[in-house]
């Protein structure tokens, strides 16, 4: 078998495979169909070659190439024949075969015509598809232009100037394999970038072949002349240097053509830099324009975007802790060029710096809502306290006073015994608002110290077996305290000492307190070993959920449970500088109220005796 009908049965075998592949998956089947005719036709034309039908063997040729071939392109992705330029398309191929068929010297002109229309439908198809199709056309696209500029490039190379080289049409074999991975829409394949890949390299490959053969024939004609070897040498050396440096400058070229131009990279950082402590929106914003990315988005709970989602995405972490960053590639791009990536490498940390000052801003309205709150819901409290109790109690004195006045010259027993009533009265008023005072802030804080406080708060504890409970109270020598802190403190201590006393067998209670820059540590344990019996008194009662709620009142956490060795209750509650916010002493976020216990520490149950 000669050359000829070897490389049409190659080529009809690499359009028959994707073709039954395409139609199993029911997808482009108008393409797949064209591929399958057209590999019919190459076997016919070998067929008819073989048995001496030579006018047989050139119309089916003219047919296959001029008409089933260019098909192939025209219908792919899906047909658009309706539309005017799809029509007109197809109505020229059609009279374009029927012209070369009827007058065989007019071949030439006909394949150089449909040459011409493919090409201008196949930009057509580009420019007015979007989404997977405009994707399928332009690989569709790339796959035509490689394989045509192959083919002019070995029939330039293998024909010698005599009739065209068989070999020439090697090159469509790759044109249904291209179509088939086009049609399976991969995530990863950018045709634009293949695009600018492939025309990069056979233009340097046209270019250094013409450079050659301009150069090279007239050293040929002196082959026998050392200097023309040598000179000859030299230029194919010259030429394996330039390649390199001629193909990324075409590469530039055509990139900045199909592609657009690129950001500068010291341009892109400074306007990343400069915008990037703003809004996590607006630099996003500034991002996308730095490094002319379409999309870009940040992984939080809700998503931050900006632009327009992409097929082809990458993602760049943040930091720890923080949602990554993901950013939508630019047409041709599989992956961030090295320059974006450079870029990313000083903005990113940055951009990672606005979100947690951006969380911490957050956090702060947030606890400052709270606080709000929780001074509005106290007025509150006071308000409805004084006004039902104080204020009710308060006026009964007044009308008592002066029915006892009324009284003073005519009954004077009777004024007496109404003055007794006025007494009592003024002693219930006075409980409502120590009662009030206490629940604001214990006056034994401000008076004892926050250790001695919580001892004279559980004196008459006792324990399972009468027997009075022993209470170790450990703190640092010095505590100064916020005022939030400070009563939180108190109260979680008082409610874990008595839970101990009436919930375990346990005889002994020690009170740990440990300060950091940050926060204060405040440990309960007692020396009753866990049973199940203890194990099933640790539900959240209202003691426990009292404790867990103040300590999350200052931002803080509480834990609390059986141990081996005993029951643990340990709260950890954050400090605030002083004078951070305005609010009554002992509201969360309150003024700091020093603690009173400097020194104590070493002897607190000499000042305060143990019971």
């Amino acid at each position: 078998m000669s050359a000829a009908p070897a490389v049409a049965l190659v080529v009809a075998a690499t359009l028959l495979v994707p073709s039954v592949v395409l139609l199993r998956r029911r997808e482009s089947r108008a393409a797949a169909l064209a591929m399958t005719v057209t590999a019919g036709g190459l076997v016919v034309t070998v067929l008819a070659h073989s048995a001496g039908a030579a006018r047989a063997a050139a119309v089916m040729a003219t047919v296959t190439a001029l008409l089933a071939a260019p098909l192939i392109v025209l219908l792919y992705p899906a047909p658009r024949l309706r539309h005017p330029a799809g029509f007109l398309a197809a109505v020229t191929l059609g009279g374009a075969t029927t012209t070369a068929v009827v007058m065989p010297g007019a071949v030439d002109a006909m394949g150089l015509l449909v040459l011409v229309v493919l090409g201008g439908h196949v930009w057509w198809n580009v420019e007015s598809s979007r989404g997977s199709r405009r994707r399928a056309a332009t690989v569709s696209a790339v796959a035509v232009a490689l394989s045509t500029l192959s083919a002019g490039v070995l029939d330039f190379a293998l024909s010698g100037g005599d009739a065209s080289s068989p070999w020439a049409l090697l090159p469509f074999g790759l044109l249904g394999p291209a179509l088939l991975l086009g049609a399976g829409h991969s995530p990863t394949l950018e045709a634009r970038g293949l695009a600018v890949v492939a025309v990069a390299h056979v233009a340097t490959a046209v270019g250094v072949l013409a450079v050659f053969a301009g150069v090279a024939a007239p050293l040929l004609d002196r082959a026998s002349d050392t200097s023309a070897v040598s000179l000859l040498s030299l230029l194919t050396v010259a030429l394996a240097l330039g390649y390199r440096p001629a193909h990324r400058l075409l590469h530039l070229t055509v990139s900045r053509v199909v592609l657009g131009p690129r950001p500068d990279p010291l341009a892109a950082v400074e306007l990343v830099t400069r915008r990037v402590g703003d809004r996590p929106e607006d630099a996003l914003l500034a991002m996308r324009q730095a490094l002319a990315l379409p999309w870009a988005a940040i992984r939080s709970d809700p998503a931050i975007t900006s632009g327009v989602p992409t097929s082809a995405t990458e993602v760049v972490a943040l930091g720890e802790g923080l949602p990554d960053l993901e950013l939508g590639l630019r047409e041709g791009d599989e992956h961030l060029p090295r320059a974006d990536q450079r870029v990313l490498a000083l903005a990113a940390p940055l951009l990672g710096q606005a979100l947690r000052l951006q969380a911490l801003a957050d956090q702060l309205a947030a606890s400052r809502s709270q606080s709000v709150a929780a001074l509005a819901e106290e007025r509150r409290r006071l308000r409805r306290d004084l006004h039902d109790g104080l204020g009710p109690l308060l006026s009964g004195l007044a009308f008592t006073t002066d029915a006892a006045r009324n009284l003073v010259h005519a009954d004077p027993d009777a004024a007496a015994s109404l003055l007794d009533d006025v007494r009592g009265q003024a002693g219930t008023a006075l409980d409502d608002i120590r009662r009030l005072v206490y629940d604001m802030r214990p006056p034994a804080l401000d008076e004892l110290g926050l250790l001695p406080a919580v001892r004279q708060a559980t004196r008459g504890l006792c324990a399972r077996s009468g027997e009075p409970l022993d209470l170790d109270l450990r703190a640092p020598a010095s505590l100064d305290l916020p005022a939030a802190v400070e009563v939180a403190a108190y109260r979680i201590a008082v409610e874990a000492v008595t839970n101990a006393a009436r919930h375990s067998p346990a005889s002994r209670v020690s009170v740990d307190l440990t300060t950091s820059p940050d926060a204060l540590t405040l440990t309960v344990t007692d020396d009753a070993p866990a049973s199940a019996e203890q194990t099933a008194t640790w539900s959240a009662g209202v003691g426990l959920t009292s404790m867990h709620e103040r300590a999350a009142e200052l931002g803080g956490r509480l834990r609390a449970g059986p141990t081996p060795t005993g029951g643990r209750v340990t709260a950890i509650l954050p400090l605030r500088a002083p004078g951070t916010h305005d609010g009554p002493p002992g509201a969360p976020g309150g003024p700091r109220v020093p603690a009173r216990v400097a020194g104590r520490s070493a002897d607190q149950r000499a000042e305060v005796p143990s019971t």
